[in-house]
């Protein structure tokens, strides 16, 4: 098996070497080379626009950066263009005008030996910094680096932390930027997939189709063709503005019966395409000349009426029952934070949660910090979504193990399977204090003699309780918190000694 490559950086591999003397080691050499045995390179994905506008320039000032190549293993005496296919497009432009000065170009050899898949990433690393890539390509560009990446793996490079991490790095971009890509290349059925590759989609627009179903993205591909490829068409909030009113008309159902609407179809067409469908067909001022007009629109008042008060009974019951269930959600998401702050203020990182779920586990933006804080303590800040799920929903469960060994707790507790974050037995079996008949917690008042380790209850601000190991301090009297020394902010109101056997 390859020896791996540890604590490898990832960054100072793809950057350019510096080194230009003319040595014949394995240092890049500085050489003239003629137009015609330079040859750009089949992997390279690049794009060759404005070259008259270059081509001009260095006819008037010259070459200003010269061209990275390394050796054609194919073909003897022949290179390879790495990084510069623009500029060598460019001088073979001037050269088919007749100015023969510039046919011997100045090239930087590598003569690195590395693997094709670095050798790639390398490429692509240095033409990220030299030209802007539309949505689409830089989209591709992400998917070919994992795939190069998971190849460096295989040849036995360790890559630290996450793969998602490294691809930005390579594409110089963020991980937000690479998240929403990939949720348009996932989503994007083929005909709009078509139009965002060749530019005429852009990536707002892109994006809102994607969360919408396969079917609407055809019903807007459709009325998108019907208005004449309309600009309009293609503007993201115009397209959000199409998703909300299907979450909306999928939510209302029927104004007259249970289920969902019998003309869904038709005012999912009338709507992606403009049309009037826009409300049920009773409050349609088309209804009557409507050929795709619902007949339940067209029966009696009275039933009409009868039916209404039943459906709006129904819609009132649903949004109880709806309402009901995101306040119990809110409350279950509360307290999975509340538990979450507790195990922080109990580690020594009061006041500092926010900024460890931040830095520590890329948790939201800097501008979060202070909601994560108000969470933590138990209030919820205002127009948030973060409290509306539990903080450890979809969390990784490494990540939820490094919380638990950062914070000295179980992860039975942060999952909130147990209210003791030791996991050890709350009630004990042996006490070494004062004589009882079995036994018992010995009252926070009553402090013990000795300097050592203790199983202690603490009294919480919200009057709960928390069992935790705690040490004592005798010549200060004061209780400590055994992985750093500071004083636990709570009042004991119980403790017992813990074995010498199981402290040590």
């Amino acid at each position: 098996m390859a020896e791996k490559k540890k604590g490898f950086d990832l960054a100072a591999a793809l950057g350019p070497v510096p080194n230009l003397g003319t040595d014949t080691d394995d240092r890049e050499q500085l050489k003239y080379i003629p137009l015609g045995l330079l040859h750009p390179d089949p992997d390279n994905f690049y794009r060759l626009d404005g070259l008259e506008e270059l081509a001009g320039n260095i006819e008037l000032i010259g070459l200003q950066q010269p061209l990275r190549v390394r050796p054609d293993p194919e073909h003897e005496g022949e290179y390879i263009v790495v990084s510069g296919h623009r500029r060598r497009a460019a001088i073979e432009l001037l050269v088919n005008e007749g100015k023969a000065a510039f046919g011997q170009v100045p090239c930087l050899i590598d003569g690195h030996q590395e693997s094709d898949a670095m050798r790639k990433l390398r490429l692509i690393f240095a033409n990220s910094s030299t030209r802007k890539l539309t949505s689409a390509e830089l989209s591709q560009q992400a998917v070919d680096v994992e795939k190069l990446l998971y190849q460096l793996q295989a040849e036995g490079t360790e890559f630290p932390g996450r793969m998602r991490d490294h691809v930005a790095e390579v594409c110089q971009t963020t991980k937000s930027k690479l998240a929403r890509l990939k949720v348009i290349r996932d989503s994007l059925i083929p005909k709009w997939a078509e139009e965002w590759e060749t530019g005429v989609l852009n990536e707002s627009a892109a994006y809102e189709l994607s969360r919408i179903e396969p079917e609407d993205q055809e019903q807007w591909y459709l009325g998108w063709l019907q208005s004449g490829k309309a600009d309009r068409y293609l503007v993201g909030w115009h397209i959000e503005t199409y998703r909300e009113y299907l979450e909306t008309m999928d939510e209302k159902g029927c104004y007259y019966d249970s289920g969902k609407c019998v003309r869904q179809d038709i005012r999912r067409r009338e709507r992606a395409r403009d049309g009037r469908c826009y409300t049920c067909c009773y409050q349609c001022t088309n209804q009557t000349t409507c050929a795709d007009a619902c007949t339940l629109a067209k029966i009696s008042a009275k039933e009409r009426a009868a039916r209404k008060s039943e459906y709006d009974a129904e819609m009132g019951r649903k949004k109880a029952e709806r309402e009901a269930q995101q306040a119990e959600n809110k409350k279950f998401a509360l307290s999975g934070w509340k538990r979450l702050g507790i195990a922080m203020q109990v580690a020594g990182l009061d006041g500092e949660g926010g900024k460890y779920l931040h830095n520590s586990l890329d948790w939201g933006s800097v501008e979060d910090i202070a909601e994560f804080d108000s969470l933590l303590a138990g209030t919820p800040p205002k127009n948030t979504f973060w409290g509306d799920e539990h903080p450890l929903d979809n969390v990784p469960v490494e990540d939820i193990i490094r919380m638990a060994n950062d914070f000295k707790v179980s992860v039975d507790y942060l999952m909130g399977r147990t209210d003791n974050p030791t996991m050890l037995s709350a009630e004990p079996v042996t006490v070494t204090g004062p004589a009882t008949d079995k036994p018992q917690w010995i009252p926070g008042d009553q402090r013990p003699q000795q300097d050592g380790y203790y199983l202690i209850k603490i009294q919480l601000e919200d009057e709960n309780t928390l069992t935790l190991t705690g040490y004592y301090n005798k010549y200060e009297a004061k209780w400590e918190h055994p992985s750093d020394g500071g004083q636990i902010p709570y009042p004991v109101i119980g403790w017992y000694p813990i074995p010498q056997d199981e402290e040590d």
